[in-house]
């Protein structure tokens, strides 16, 4: 931290007293800086200063010098806010927050997401805006966060991967702001953290690539060199000295060269030298487009296609990736014919790093093998160098690609192109709005209810269900899907507070409220796991996942109705209960009840856990239906997954019956057993009472007691 200060600020001056400095900082955080004040970098810094600056063994001109530094870099980096996180400061390492004002519209849902008091809203004015701009840009002077730190604290549950892979610039930055997307709208969130998670995925992926072209062409050009030494006169001595007669002090190689011809002539193998300094040149030029390339950020970690919807407001959203935009609806087909082209241009560079290894550990064969590599196609890629090849993100709503893309969408998760959807999911029920409801009796079934369920048939291909409101599952999900070879389908609940009727803030609580009303459960389907297919699927992180609705302690059992009640779309489908409504039944326990139990029963939910008359609402039956549907979809998902299903209830049955039959088995043969164990003891008692009397009666009639040995019947 001091060193980027220093650097920032030209603060050398400062370098003398910085390890102690960073001591004295190291030091005040263990006592607690929040406790004393001290939250900046300027505080801890000057905190620390004043501890050491009795000690410094320095001239008064030197420390004046050091003091100049320190303010230096105080002015530079000083405003940012430091806190003392323990899985950071067990590592030596600070967290910094920095708002970007730029960007931020005041949604609200940071700090409603966090716990209480961690962040504050503010209302904006110009001292509050000029100081986040300082704290804003002392913080993009920081150093970036280190690869093995996000690797640590994403294993830390009180982080999680979702919140670690946002710590490094490029993932972080991944999608700016800027643009007029409405506050706290879940597609633009869902896109950010798809496009954060193949930066953070594909970043080190290229880097490494980069890294190894750079070094292969370096020892292709070393190899170059050694061979055009060998082919030098270096053992015709005779021809030497000829060329070097009449040389000045400095002679020019290329004449010196020129006049030992003779001596050269057919030395160098032209064939070999000529492939040698074409692959040396593809590797250099491979080498910069990987780590530099002309906008100075290198290759893309993704291509992305934005099929049409409100989903991102381009070109207002800056993005790190090129972008195709689809105004069509047919993006299954487009980035089917994108990848085929990035495939292409990465199997270019792929088969110039093979060619450079054939000539380097294999030089007597390289000549006949090169046509066979010029003819590879990315199929033929072992899976190392498939993941050097860039993804391609398809990003549409689910209205569109469920819909009339469907059959695209179906087609492109058959083939074995690594393209990775993702579907903006606006689970509108088919009952989107009061408008539409008065217009239609039944209402249109909606097209991403299950979208994901039918994907499913496609074996080959990654399938997850997840949403904004399980932040490590989405993040798993993503990366996942991203490590795939083939195609992958990861479906993300997008909530819209503007077009669904709910507060900003809210976003991602009414995302975690469609995981426990079963209206978007988490799954994924993984085509390497084990097992045929139910193994494959996981349904983790779902609440109560064995039980057909997820419990609330204020509601009970927790329903798509009662989901729905949060949303001003879905308004027109509750009334207040009246006094002539037969039977009013729970939605729960109604769901639960045969078509024959719920005649003259009238379905309610209750408003905010109220469950007096006036807090419970009649549910009209177009969302009764929605609701069944939904219930019957999980418990789909269960059966599949072998959780619960019919056939591990035969199965229990069965084995209580086998269990049933050996125990009534066992069971008879101890009773046999303790029979004939009594019928022993009674042949044996009556044999004993019979000697008994026999000798009580000799001892009557006068007879002596027969000795031991002796027969009593003589």
């Amino acid at each position: 931290l001091i060193d980027a200060g220093m650097g920032a600020a030209g603060a050398h001056a400062l370098r003398p007293v910085a390890t102690a400095l960073a001591a004295g900082v190291v030091g005040l955080c263990r006592e607690g800086p929040a406790e004393t004040g001290r939250t900046t970098a300027a505080e801890l810094f000057a905190a620390a200063y004043d501890c050491i600056q009795g000690g410094l063994p320095f001239p008064e001109e030197r420390k004046a010098m050091i003091a100049q530094g320190l303010e230096a870099v105080k002015a530079a980096i000083g405003a940012v806010p430091l806190a003392v996180a323990t899985p950071f400061f067990r590592a030596g390492e600070l967290l910094a927050l920095a708002l970007d004002p730029d960007t931020c519209k005041g949604c609200g849902v940071c700090e409603h997401a966090c716990a209480p008091g961690a962040l504050r809203m503010r209302r904006q004015d110009d001292e509050a805006l000029a100081q986040a701009r300082r704290v804003h840009r002392a913080w993009d002077l920081l150093p970036e966060t280190e690869g093995d730190t996000i690797r640590r604290v994403g294993a830390n549950p009180e982080v999680g991967a979702a919140a670690a892979a946002l710590l490094a610039r490029s993932p972080g930055q991944s999608l700016a702001g800027g643009d007029g997307v409405e506050p706290g709208s879940g597609a633009k969130l869902a896109l950010r953290l798809a496009l954060a998670a193949a930066e953070a995925l594909q970043g080190p992926r290229i880097a490494a690539y980069a890294q190894e072209a750079g070094a292969t062409g370096d020892k292709i050009r070393a190899l170059i060199r050694s061979l055009l030494t060998d082919a030098l006169p270096a053992d015709d001595l005779d021809a030497l000295s000829h060329s070097l007669e009449g040389a000045g002090p400095r002679a020019n190689l290329g004449a010196f060269l020129g006049q030992a011809e003779q001596a050269i002539n057919h030395a160098v193998d032209a064939p070999r030298l000529r492939r040698l300094v074409n692959l040396a040149r593809g590797l250099g030029d491979l080498a910069w487009r990987l780590s530099t390339g002309r906008q100075g950020i290198g290759r893309a970690r993704a291509g992305l296609v934005l099929g049409p919807g409100d989903t991102l407001a381009f070109p207002d959203n800056p993005c790190a990736v090129p972008v195709v935009l689809d105004p069509t609806g047919d993006g299954a087909q487009l980035a089917a014919g994108l990848i085929e082209g990035q495939l292409r241009q990465a199997l270019e560079g792929l088969v110039l790093l093979r060619k450079a290894r054939l000539e380097l550990e294999h030089p007597d064969d390289a000549a006949r093998r090169w046509p066979e590599l010029d003819g590879l196609s990315w199929r033929d890629l072992d899976p190392e160098e498939r993941t050097r090849c860039p993804a391609l993100l398809l990003v549409g709503e689910g209205g569109v690609l469920a819909g009339r893309g469907l059959a695209q969408v179906v087609w492109l998760l058959g083939t074995d192109l690594p393209v990775k959807l993702l579907v903006l999911a606006d689970l509108d029920l088919g009952l989107a709005a009061p408008a539409q409801l008065e217009a239609s009796l039944a209402g249109a079934a909606d097209a991403t209810a299950n979208l994901a369920l039918l994907a499913l048939s496609q074996r080959d291909a990654f399938i997850a269900q997840s949403g904004l409101g399980a932040p490590e599952h989405l993040m798993e999900s993503l990366e996942q899907a991203l490590r795939h070879p083939g195609p992958a389908l990861i479906q993300v609940h997008a909530p819209s507070p503007t077009r669904h009727g709910f507060a900003a803030e809210r976003m991602l609580e009414r995302a975690r409220e469609a995981v426990a009303a079963r209206v978007m459960p988490l799954f994924r389907y993984r085509p390497e796991g084990e097992g045929v297919f139910g193994s494959r699927l996981d349904l983790e992180g779902n609440p109560d996942p064995l039980q057909p609705l997820a419990g609330n302690g204020e509601t009970g059992f927790v329903t798509a109705a009662h989901w729905a009640l949060g949303e001003g779309r879905f308004a027109g489908l509750f009334s207040p209960l009246r006094e002539e409504d037969p039977g009013p039944t729970a939605l729960a326990d109604y769901l639960a009840l045969s078509p024959k139990e719920r005649r003259k029963r009238t379905p309610f939910v209750a408003r905010g856990g109220n469950g007096s008359e006036t807090g419970r609402l009649r549910v009209d039956e177009r969302l009764v239906k929605v609701s069944q549907e939904r219930l019957d979809a999980w418990r789909m998902l269960q059966e599949l997954a072998g959780l619960v299903t019919p056939f591990t209830a035969r199965v229990e049955r069965e084995a209580a019956e086998r269990m049933a039959v050996g125990h009534q088995a066992e069971l008879a043969a101890q009773a046999e057993g303790y029979e004939a164990r009594l019928r022993g003891l009674r042949a044996e008692l009556q044999e004993e009472t019979r000697r008994e009397m026999r000798e009580r009666l000799l001892r009557l009639a006068g007879y002596r007691e027969a000795a031991p040995n002796q027969d009593r019947a003589s």
